[in-house]
Order: structure tokens, then C-alpha cells, then sequence
């Protein structure tokens, strides 16, 4: 599949300040980006680039696992958010009690 092949300049996690350059991948196609540091995202287009390095073919397989990974990712995440509420509300009656697990 077509990719465009560039780097970016990487925000520091829970800040705005600018990190290191990272070589990322984005996958016209499917619309997903990965980067060398292994994240993997839904983009509708290729980041601002410090440097641009072309449009090459990424196998197809690849392209396919990266999609799987970010759509596989996004689910875990929308339930993680919704699972550890409920274990909260259901577990406030252990919170002075150090219970055993058998």
C-alpha cells in the first residue's frame, strides 16, 4: 500500500513542549500512522513534517496490522474506561478492609 514516509517532531507525554524527531509512517489508504517508537493512530493525513522522505509501497500485511492494531486498540480502550468505574462502585465496600483473595 502507498506511504508516505516523513519525521515529526514528538510531544512530550502530558506536556506541550516538543520531544525528539520521530520517523513515522502514514498509510494513504487506511488512513493510520505508525511510528518508530511503536504507537499507531487513526489520521486522516500525514503530520506536520520536518523532513520528508517520499511515497513508498509498504507491504500490505503491514499496512493490515497496523489498521488491526489501532482499531483492536481503540475497543480495549473504550472499555477500559467504562470496566473501572463499575469495579469502583462495586468495591467501596472493601475500602477499609484488606481482603483475602483464596
Amino acid at each position: 500500500m502507498k506511504a508516505v514516509i516523513y519525521s515529526t517532531r514528538h510531544k512530550r507525554r502530558g506536556t506541550d513542549q516538543d520531544g525528539d524527531v520521530v520517523l513515522e509512517i502514514w498509510i494513504e489508504e487506511l488512513k493510520v500512522c505508525a511510528n518508530e517508537r511503536g504507537g499507531a493512530f487513526h489520521s486522516p493525513s500525514p503530520r506536520t513534517a520536518l523532513n520528508h522522505f517520499g511515497t513508498f509501497n509498504v507491504p500490505d500485511q503491514y499496512a493490515q496490522a497496523v489498521k488491526d492494531y489501532v482499531d483492536k486498540r481503540k475497543v480495549f480502550e473504550e472499555n477500559n474506561v467504562k470496566i473501572f468505574p463499575a469495579l469502583k462502585k462495586q468495591l467501596v465496600q472493601y475500602r477499609d478492609k484488606h481482603s483475602k483473595v483464596n
